[in-house]
C-alpha cells in the first residue's frame, strides 16, 4: 500500500513539475533587423530556436536598414538592433548617448557600385559626372564617397542622387541613375536582372562595413541576463554556421526569401562572428566621423564625439567568462 502511495505520489510530482515548466513564461524581447546577408546570425539563431533555448520570445520586425533599426531603439520600439557602424558615426554628432553597441555580427565586403555600361562606365573613373545613386547615412554613402575619392575625382564632379534603399534597383534597372553605390543581394540582383549591360566595382581597402548589436545603455544595465542570454543565442548561431555552411545557406535564404544560388554566390562576402574587436570598430568609426566632420556643410561646426562611449564590452565579456 506504502509502495503504491509513493508511486502515486512521485507521479503526481513529476506531472506537477512538467506543468510547471509548460506554464513557464519567456521572456518576451523586441528585435529590429534586416531582410539581408549581414544580419544572418540573428535569423539562423531565430529559425533554429536558440532564443527560445536560452528563455526569450523574440519578436522580429525588419526594417530597410541598419538605420531604420537605429530609429526604432532610439523610439523604444525595440531592445536590440543590428545597425551598421557608419550610423553610430552619424549618431554620435547628435550627442544621444543612450545607445551603446555590445558585439559586431559581420564583417562584409559585399558593398559596391553597379554601373551601366550602356552609360559608357567601364572603368572606375568613367563615374565622372554620371548621376551615382546612393542611401545617405548607410555603408552605401561611405562606399561611393571613398571609392571615388580613392580614383581622384571629387564629389562635385559625380551627379550624387539620395535614393532610398528599396528604390535603388529600380532606378538603376529603370536607367533613370548611371550606377548606384549599394550592397547585396541588391547588387546581384541588378546585375542578373541587366545582364552584359551591368558592371560592378567592389574594393574592400576602400571599405569594409560592420553589422553590430545595439542596445539602449539603461535598458541593457537593468536587463543584464536577458541580454546575456540574447548574446548566447547568437553564439549557437555562430558556432552552427561555422560547422554547417549549407545548412545556414539554406536558413538564410528561407528567412530573407531570396534564391539559394545568390546566397551561395554572396555568402563568402560576409563574415559572419560574435564578438567585439573594440579598437577595429573605434578605427573605422572615427575614421568615418572625420569624414563626415570635413566633407559634410551640416556638420563642420561639430566636434567629432567620443565614440569610445557607444561601445561595451561588458556583457560579451561576461558571456565569455562564463565558458
Amino acid at each position: 500500500m506504502k509502495t503504491a502511495q509513493s508511486i502515486i505520489t512521485i507521479c503526481l510530482l513529476i506531472t506537477l513539475l512538467i506543468s510547471c515548466n509548460q506554464q513557464k513564461k519567456q521572456n518576451t524581447v523586441t528585435f529590429a533587423t534586416s531582410k539581408n546577408m549581414w544580419c544572418g546570425l540573428g535569423l539562423i539563431a531565430y529559425d533554429k530556436g536558440y532564443f527560445k533555448e536560452e528563455g526569450l520570445d523574440a519578436k522580429i520586425s525588419y526594417l530597410e536598414s541598419g538605420r531604420y533599426c537605429l530609429d526604432a531603439l532610439v523610439s523604444n520600439s525595440t531592445d536590440f538592433a543590428t545597425i551598421v557602424e557608419v550610423n553610430i558615426s552619424y549618431f554620435g554628432f547628435t550627442g544621444n548617448k543612450s545607445v551603446i553597441d555590445i558585439a559586431s555580427l559581420v564583417s562584409s565586403t559585399s558593398s559596391g557600385i553597379i554601373a551601366l555600361k550602356s552609360r559608357g562606365i567601364n572603368k572606375p573613373e568613367d563615374l565622372k559626372g554620371k548621376k551615382l545613386a546612393f542611401c545617405p547615412g548607410t555603408t552605401s554613402d561611405i562606399f561611393a564617397n571613398r571609392f571615388i575619392e580613392k580614383h581622384g575625382i571629387k564629389a562635385t564632379e559625380v551627379n550624387l542622387q539620395k535614393i532610398q534603399p528599396l528604390a535603388i534597383s529600380s532606378a538603376v534597372i529603370s536607367g533613370s541613375v548611371d550606377a548606384a553605390s549599394t550592397w547585396d543581394p541588391h547588387i546581384f540582383n541588378i546585375s542578373k536582372t541587366l545582364g552584359e549591360d551591368a558592371i560592378v566595382f567592389r574594393d574592400p581597402d576602400a571599405y569594409t562595413g560592420y553589422l553590430t548589436l545595439a542596445v539602449r545603455k539603461d535598458w541593457a544595465y537593468a536587463n543584464n541576463e536577458t541580454v546575456i542570454s540574447f548574446l548566447k543565442a547568437l553564439k549557437k548561431a555562430d558556432l552552427f554556421a561555422k560547422a554547417h555552411k549549407e545548412e545556414a545557406q539554406l536558413i538564410v535564404s528561407k528567412m530573407i526569401n531570396l534564391d539559394i544560388d545568390v546566397v551561395k554566390a554572396t555568402w563568402d562576402l560576409h563574415n559572419m562572428e560574435l564578438k567585439l574587436d573594440k579598437a577595429e570598430m573605434l578605427k573605422a568609426v572615427n575614421s568615418q566621423g572625420i569624414w563626415i566632420n570635413q566633407t559634410m556643410e551640416e556638420y563642420t561646426d561639430k566636434a567629432i564625439p567620443n565614440y569610445s562611449e557607444y561601445f561595451d564590452s561588458k556583457f560579451l565579456d561576461e558571456l565569455n567568462s562564463s565558458k
